[in-house]
């Protein structure tokens, strides 16, 4: 609220009627303004601002809107108070001076029922959403296939009867037979038995089948 200077509201006090000038010079308005501190308790700052915007009220110096927003800014009060308290001052202070003046046959301001705007909160931040977003999956890594095992040649112990070649097909190995010992068939042969285990070495024959003895004679 832009306050007045002490020059305009002096201006505007002498331009008021006479039954106006001796309302606001009379203790009429101070008694008004007490009760309305007692009945709504409100603070003595509270109480003066309320009182100061009244008076320029009725000198013309600002609006019943600018009175009811100075009051909210200014006083700290609530929309539901300020219209309280501007039906409060409308019932006894200028009703009774438009019955005054109606008398003296000079017109009167009543301050008309405003309408204090009404408080609109800021709308609301939309919420997130609530799908959450699909985290990609890591790439897959190649999977090593298995080595192919050799299967063994079909004339392999081991290879299965499907590889097996026919008789007619299958190479023949050749198994050795084994020879017995050269003692046992010496054995057999002289016809002696090896005593403790161990074959007797044969005697060694020097005689030539061959060659006839010398006769010495």
């Amino acid at each position: 609220m832009n306050k007045p200077s002490q020059d305009q509201v002096v201006n505007a006090f002498n331009r008021l009627p006479e039954a106006i000038r001796e309302y606001l010079s009379g203790p009429e308005t101070g008694k008004v303004m007490t009760e309305i501190q007692k009945k709504y308790n409100l603070h003595v700052d509270t109480a003066g601002k309320v009182s100061e915007c009244t008076g320029y009220l009725l000198l013309g110096l600002m609006s019943p809107a600018e009175m009811s927003s100075t009051l909210v800014t200014d006083a700290a009060l609530q929309e539901e108070g300020v219209r309280q308290l501007m039906s409060e001052i409308n019932q006894k202070i200028f009703v009774p001076l438009q019955a005054r003046m109606r008398g003296g046959e000079e017109p009167v301001r009543v301050v008309p029922q405003v309408g204090v705007p009404s408080y609109q909160p800021p709308p609301k931040p939309l919420a997130p959403p609530l799908v959450r977003p699909v985290q990609p999956s890591p790439p897959l890594r190649p999977q090593a296939m298995p080595r192919p095992v050799p299967k063994p040649p079909p004339n392999l112990p081991g290879a299965t009867p499907d590889h097996l070649l026919p008789d007619h097909e299958a190479e023949h190995i050749h198994v050795p037979t084994p020879q017995p010992p050269l003692n046992n068939l010496s054995n057999k042969l002289s016809g002696d038995r090896p005593q403790d285990g161990l074959a007797k070495p044969s005697a060694a024959y020097n005689v030539d089948p061959y060659r006839e003895p010398i006769d010495e004679k």
